[in-house]
């Protein structure tokens, strides 16, 4: 036999196509994780181990799919790993109420990456129940995927290569600008109680629009409170911090919208 044994070895191209996605899609999952609680080659062993097992969960059986479950269960990490960092901020209400955000924004990308994933593959279950539109679309996708094979094959290897910027023109030199003064930030204790006061309520007042986005956003509306009052209202302090109020959270809430599941 003259064969030899890295030729036994060598996958056929379809089969070197699925490990090159599943590859890169692992690759790309290990690389947006947030880290691990403990910084130790267990920890970051688990960490991947369970990430892989919820991908593979979502049954992602294109390039496409992959792509949108990878995406999806990095979100939802980063929405428990930020929710593990507020008793961290107990003491810190401001900084408390925008961790909170934070999760709560990477929930709903979570959630805005598995409903493609979703209507994908309702699609591809859908097509695949029927056999004339089965072997279709896997013979379209054949031919397809060798000429872009063959197209890619033509190209040099390394990165692409870029169109040459023409020179820039040589700007007149402007004079140095003046270095600004140093500005000394005031340390906490040098506040005033009024000026702690109001740091305090802007933060209690960013935390309610966190906590109760659709009320803010209906006080913000009418300008006060509703007059069928159907919620416990804030203090009054709190109601007029909310009112006038420009804080991010407070922006975010009064352009609230509840996320509706298609």
């Amino acid at each position: 036999m003259n064969s030899t044994p890295a030729q036994h070895l060598q996958p056929d191209p379809a089969t070197q196509l699925q490990l090159d996605i599943h590859d890169r899609a692992v690759d790309t999952l290990r690389g947006i994780l947030p880290p691990p609680l403990d910084d130790t080659p267990e920890a970051w062993s688990l960490r991947d181990r369970v990430a892989l097992a919820t991908v593979a969960s979502l049954l992602a059986a294109t390039p496409v799919e992959a792509c949108l479950a990878v995406l999806r269960v990095a979100a939802a990490e980063y929405a428990c790993h930020f929710l593990r960092r507020l008793p961290h901020y107990a003491d810190d209400p401001r900084r408390e109420a925008q961790v909170l955000a934070q999760s709560a924004s990477m929930g709903r990308e979570a959630r805005g990456h598995l409903n493609p994933l979703l209507r994908l593959q309702a699609v591809r279950i859908k097509r695949e129940a029927n056999v004339a539109t089965r072997d279709s679309t896997a013979m379209s996708e054949y031919c397809t995927l060798g000429l872009m094979t063959g197209a890619l094959q033509r190209q040099p290897p390394g990165p692409p290569a870029r169109p040459a910027m023409p020179p820039a023109k040589a700007a007149p030199a402007a004079a140095p600008a003046p270095r600004p003064e140093m500005v000394r930030l005031r340390d906490y204790s040098e506040w005033s109680d009024e000026e702690k006061r109001l740091e305090r309520l802007e933060s209690d007042a960013g935390r309610y629009a966190v906590l109760h986005p659709e009320r803010v956003k209906l006080i913000h509306k009418l300008g006060a409170l509703p007059e069928n009052c159907d919620f416990e209202p804030p203090d009054p302090e709190l109601l007029h911090e909310t009112i006038t109020g420009n804080n991010s959270n407070l922006r975010w809430a009064g352009g609230y919208q509840r996320y509706k599941p298609t």
